[in-house]
């Protein structure tokens, strides 16, 4: 026998060992079919394939190590594609809003200015901060919008407690959040760095309401504030069940 020929019958040994190694590989895991409430989420003319809209929803109500969920909406072209809630949640739940509540305070502030009540590239009308020689009186409510404003605030802390949220949240600027937020120095120049920072959205909170009163008492700001957000947000957008806690 040659050497080609013991080559070629070589080859036809490995080949059946080969394909019944192949037969022998592992299917991937089918997927666990959606229950009726995750297909029922999604509605028909959802803009997107419904299983696989419904699948990715329902991972967020599943998904181990995920933490809870507690309400997902979806819109798409100005309908609802899918509405899904938690136990002992539904569609008349509030819910705290967290960093959403940003949105709403710069809506607030653009309101205001366009109401004349305020100045986008005016010095930030913040008493503390139009002492002479103030550095801080270079800030601008357009700064502060953009999160701009160069003051030291650092959202993430190591360890957590230096953090300027949690700080103002819990610790040392709890009795005063706003005027905690005011006296932290400059870190930047007003304008250069971009900093996300939940201290700044209280600082343009508290100019929101001291534009509206001249009082000092914690319920008439918060009455101010919101009666100003239902006549000229809320109730022209059908919004129903908003509640500020400026």
């Amino acid at each position: 026998m040659t050497l080609n020929q013991r080559s070629h019958n070589r080859a036809h040994l490995i080949a059946p060992v080969l394909l019944i190694l192949s037969g022998c590989t592992a299917a991937p895991p089918a997927e666990t079919p959606l229950s009726d409430a995750a297909l029922a989420a999604v509605t028909d003319d959802a803009g997107a394939p419904k299983d696989q809209l419904a699948r990715q929803i329902d991972d967020l109500f599943t998904m181990e190590g995920l933490g809870e969920t507690r309400a997902v909406v979806v819109m798409a072209n100005g309908k609802l594609a899918a509405e899904r809630y938690g136990p002992g949640y539904d569609k008349d739940t509030r819910f705290i809003s967290w960093s959403m509540a940003k949105t709403v305070t710069g809506v607030l502030i653009g309101m205001l200015i366009a109401d004349g009540k305020l100045s986008l590239d005016a010095p930030a009308p913040v008493p503390l901060w139009q002492r002479p020689g103030d550095p801080r009186a270079e800030i601008t409510l357009r700064h502060l919008l953009q999160m701009r404003s160069g003051l030291r605030h650092t959202e993430a802390g190591d360890p957590p407690y230096e953090s300027s949220e949690v700080r103002m949240l819990f610790l040392d600027g709890r009795d005063d959040m706003a005027r905690w937020a005011s006296e932290q120095p400059l870190e930047a120049e007003p304008g250069d760095k971009f900093e996300y920072s939940s201290n700044t959205s209280v600082i343009l909170a508290d100019i929101a309401a001291r534009a509206l009163t001249d009082s000092d008492a914690p319920d008439a700001r918060r009455q101010a504030v919101a009666d100003y957000l239902q006549v000229r947000l809320f109730g022209p957008l059908g919004m129903t069940s908003m509640v500020p806690e400026f």
